[in-house]
């Protein structure tokens, strides 16, 4: 081949139509990355679990495994298909006293999780979730757990989770 011939096919690849038909194909393969790798993606675990008098605590780790920051704006329990928000303002769920016969060395009080909850990429938390006024017939002993967990990219999401002994 000489280099006029060369010069030619290159040409004749190069048109405006193929560049064109290039550059939308690279962004349609951007757009499929960004749809299916950047994509919501949480969990939940319940550490720790308890249930007394209509009121329910648990202990619960947040991880967030998606590349972008995502903020948890609601958790709530859903018992037969009705959803019950757990408390939004922190409240004090647990007291810790230290004593040394009748003097008190320490004190310290645990406080329920304050929402929004901001996970940062590849990040996770964990905090006390406290649901008050559940119902009557709210199983005290469940051994899963539906949980509804509302975030600021996309819909509610439901997750049953076990719940330790």
């Amino acid at each position: 081949m000489n280099l006029e011939t060369i010069t030619e096919l290159i040409f004749a690849l190069f048109t405006r139509e193929n560049i064109t038909f290039l550059l939308g194909a690279f962004g349609s393969l951007g757009t499929l990355y960004a749809l299916f790798a950047q994509r919501k993606n949480i969990s939940l675990s319940i550490q720790s679990y308890s249930y007394k008098n209509k009121s329910l605590l648990m202990f619960v780790s947040f991880t967030n495994h998606s590349r972008l920051p995502i903020s948890i704006l609601n958790v709530s329990v859903v018992q037969d298909n009705v959803c019950y928000p757990c408390v939004y303002i922190p409240t004090v769920v647990c007291e810790h006293t230290r004593r040394s016969g009748k003097e008190i060395i320490s004190h310290r009080e645990e406080f329920s999780v304050q929402f929004p909850i901001s996970l940062a990429s590849l990040a996770g938390s964990s905090g006390y979730l406290y649901f008050d006024k559940l119902p009557e017939n709210y199983p005290n002993n469940a051994t899963t757990l539906t949980l509804e967990v509302s975030t600021n990219r996309g819909r509610a999401k439901k997750m049953k989770l076990s719940v330790p002994n």
